[in-house]
């Protein structure tokens, strides 16, 4: 989620494709307006001179943090048991 604090910005996202021809949407924001992502991909954010914001990671995020750390113990466990039987 993004939060225009204060000024403008532009925000633009490429939706899908027509034609063989990427489709791209713009959004303008003024302060105190919200822009929140309906999808992954990448976003181009321009603002003006004076442009403040706040980019706010979902809720979601968390849990992928938390299963890259399972994960990661999971592998860490799986060599230590490996070393120690060969």
């Amino acid at each position: 989620m993004v939060m225009v604090v204060s000024g403008e910005v532009s925000i633009g996202q490429t939706t899908g494709w027509l034609c063989g021809q990427a489709v791209r949407v713009n959004q303008r924001l003024v302060s105190e307006e919200v822009w929140v992502a309906k999808s992954g991909g990448w976003v181009d954010i321009v603002g003006n001179r004076s442009a403040e914001l706040a980019v706010i990671a979902p809720d979601r995020v968390s849990f992928w943090c938390k299963a890259g750390a399972c994960l990661e113990s999971w592998v860490a466990r799986a060599r230590t048991r490996q070393r120690s039987a060969g």
